[in-house]
């Protein structure tokens, strides 16, 4: 599957999915989150990807008001249990922040799970993620629904 399409996919949920469960702050300052998701694209028979990863694991927010946006897209990998976990930093699966309409790579950072459960398509994830770029930190408080891609059942 090429970017394009399913960066459009992952948009299209995003904006079908409304959840309450991210706060963020970024430079101090409370980002408005109007809708969030999460997803997480895993084998449950432990087989690597194309990538060679277990799984990848992403937090999406985006803020619905007029003003330039503030968003986040943190991602992580190879996640099974709670627990921490670094944020990805690899070329095609890179975390990124938009601050007042400008988009800044995150340079570091990690997830702090205290909850990751998977059932087939659904499941749940709760804690913290802290992360940095050139220019902020800020830091994310979640608690949200996941949406499962099982690469097992799609034969990849």
């Amino acid at each position: 599957m090429t970017r394009k399409p399913f960066l459009a996919l992952a948009l299209l949920a995003l904006a079908a999915s409304a959840q309450a469960g991210v706060s963020c702050k970024i430079a101090g300052a409370d980002i408005r989150v109007s809708d969030s998701l999460a997803d997480f694209n895993y084998s449950p028979s432990s087989k690597p990807g194309a990538t060679g990863k277990l799984s990848r694991f992403r937090l999406m927010t985006l803020d619905g008001g007029d003003a330039p946006t503030s968003s986040v897209e943190l991602k992580t990998v190879d996640i099974t249990t709670p627990g921490d976990y670094t944020l990805s930093m690899e070329s095609l699966w890179r975390s990124v922040v938009r601050v007042q309409g400008k988009s800044q790579r995150v340079t570091s950072g990690k997830f702090h799970f205290t909850r990751f459960e998977m059932k087939d398509s659904l499941g749940r994830a709760a804690g913290t993620v802290e992360f940095t770029t050139d220019q902020v930190s800020g830091s994310c408080n979640f608690d949200v629904e996941v949406k499962g891609i099982n690469r097992d059942r799609l034969g990849l």
